[in-house]
């Protein structure tokens, strides 16, 4: 079962991966920006709005959000 905690950790993660900000993932996936701070207020989504969000990020190449660079610079981080 997936809970609202996991779909959060799931919408940030791949936010980052793909370089954009976890509202703006929420927006192209779902049509819903402020779907991240009601998940933060404990409020809880719909299995159809769960499999679009996986569905939608699972899509994505790595790097194809607006040109962000990631927080961390994979580049200087040694093997």
């Amino acid at each position: 079962m997936t809970t609202s905690h996991d779909i959060l950790a799931l919408i940030r993660a791949e936010a980052e991966r793909i370089g954009i900000a976890p509202s703006t993932l929420c927006q192209r996936a779902v049509r819903n920006a402020g779907l991240v701070r009601r998940l933060e207020a404990g409020k809880s989504v719909t299995v159809d709005v769960a499999a679009r969000l996986k569905s939608w990020a699972a899509d994505q190449p790595s790097g194809s959000g607006n040109g962000r660079k990631p927080a961390v610079d994979t580049a200087a981080v040694a093997p």
